[in-house]
């Protein structure tokens, strides 16, 4: 359930980006930066967390 429910959210985060362009209301590269900006975020706070639990552990 887990995998299914992790591919739904790329799925829907895929749909809004290719809506946004497809409405006119971002130019693709606002799209791909807000992708890009989420990726970011995605790994610093996996990474954070990594650490957060490792010190716990101490």
């Amino acid at each position: 359930m887990k995998v299914a429910g992790t591919l739904f959210a790329l799925l829907l985060v895929l749909a809004i980006g290719i809506s946004r362009i497809y409405l006119g209301v971002h130019y693709p590269s606002d799209v791909a930066g807000g992708y890009a900006a989420g990726l970011v975020w995605v790994i610093l706070s996996a990474l954070a967390l990594n650490l957060f639990e490792r010190k716990l552990k101490l």
